[in-house]
């Protein structure tokens, strides 16, 4: 009857173990992976993962996955090692069957020790991965990093470029602003010039012309008042004109 009992333990063991999903911790939450999927708080979010997180989830599930077939098996042995003992205990005596129990404690101290020792090497393994990964992402960020600063120091070398260039394009404005002013001040000079010299000329041209008339009696009073006002204004515009020049 303790046979049968064992056998049936033994085969629901291996049986429920096939079928169940296994739980792991990875980055502080707990992920249920079934088959090829892996489920977070009911939800199956594989392809939320990035693959570094895919693999490091079920690399912890194949962990689990190997112990526990290495504990099935070292437990089946053990039953087997019990049912051994057991049949010795029904043909033996009570000395034996104590003898045999010790032993099958041992083997299965044995086999805990093992698997844990495999388990340490498992775990052992994918902080070594994790650590690669992340030795990774830090030297494509850090390539990243260069590769904006170059970025920014192109640009700032265009910009000094450019207000290079808007100062030059400033200064030659100036300089052509500077010499139309000053060829138009010289337009202004030589025009208020001939200005004081037509006026000069008129003066003189004037007053000759007055004198000879007023000499041969030509004039009446009338006329001379008249050619007197005339002459004064001619003395006027040489004098405005005069005054204008020296202004420039």
């Amino acid at each position: 009857m303790k046979t049968f009992q064992l056998f049936f333990t033994l085969f629901f063991l291996v049986v429920v173990n096939s079928v169940t999903a296994q739980e792991v911790s990875f980055d502080n939450q707990v992920y249920v992976v079934y088959k090829k999927a892996i489920i977070l708080n009911g939800e199956e979010v594989t392809k939320d993962l990035t693959k570094e997180q895919q693999e490091g989830i079920f690399d912890l599930a194949k962990v689990k996955n190997f112990e526990n077939d290495a504990l099935e098996k070292k437990k089946e042995e053990a039953a087997k090692e019990e049912e051994k003992a057991i049949k010795e205990e029904e043909a033996t005596s009570d000395k034996k069957e104590k003898e045999a129990e010790k032993e099958a404690k041992k083997k299965e101290k044995q086999a805990e020790k093992e698997l844990k020792e495999q388990e340490k090497s498992a775990e052992e393994a994918v902080k070594e991965k994790e650590e690669q990964a992340k030795a990774e992402a830090k030297a494509i960020a850090e390539k990243e990093k260069e590769a904006k600063e170059a970025v920014k120091q192109k640009e700032k070398e265009a910009k000094a470029k450019e207000k290079e260039v808007k100062a030059q394009e400033k200064e030659r404005k100036e300089a052509e602003k500077a010499k139309e002013k000053e060829e138009k001040a010289v337009d202004k000079k030589e025009k208020a010039t001939k200005d004081v010299e037509k006026a000069t000329e008129k003066l003189e041209k004037d007053t000759q012309k007055f004198e000879k008339l007023k000499a041969k009696g030509e004039l009446s009073p009338n006329d001379i008042e008249k050619w007197n006002e005339k002459l004064e204004k001619l003395k006027e515009k040489v004098v405005d004109s005069k005054e204008k020049l020296g202004k420039l």
